[in-house]
């Protein structure tokens, strides 16, 4: 009789979605810049004549890329923020903000990354330490002015 596997816990939070951090504190941002106007248009694959294509793909939040931006911002805001439980994660990302895969190829060479995108400024956090500043400052309900660009 072989070993049994541990059995991952998993717990729902308000948007059904599952994460597979049971002891985690969930965390919300009270407020945000997110601007929908900002997120890209090209989200279909078209390909040039010439075999290139540069276009976005939102990350579902089921994928484990999102859950993984969630866990990240929000253990990194939380040990920010001077709490003791840096085992934190966001439940979303802030209203009008999205996750989106970037994938380009050039003819020699293909390319795939996530970027955060819905900033009114029209950033895109191309990684979670780029992002962590920025939601610390909306976790805070925005005061004063945000120092991360």
């Amino acid at each position: 009789m072989g070993r049994q596997q541990p059995k991952l816990s998993l717990f729902k939070i308000p948007n059904i979605r599952l994460f597979p951090f049971a002891d985690a504190r969930v965390l919300t941002f009270p407020t945000s810049d997110g601007a929908v106007s900002q997120w890209p248009l090209q989200t279909g694959k078209v390909v040039s004549k010439t075999g290139c294509f540069d276009f976005y793909r939102k990350v579902k939040p089921t994928e484990p890329a999102f859950v993984s931006w969630l866990h990240k911002s929000g253990s990194s805001v939380a040990e920010l923020s001077g709490d003791g439980n840096v085992n934190a994660t966001f439940s979303d990302l802030p209203a009008g903000y999205a996750l989106f895969e970037r994938m380009t190829f050039n003819g020699a060479r293909a390319r795939r990354h996530i970027v955060l995108i819905g900033s009114e400024t029209g950033y895109h956090f191309r990684s979670v330490p780029e992002f962590v500043l920025h939601a610390f400052w909306l976790y805070h309900s925005r005061v004063g002015s945000c120092s991360c660009r």
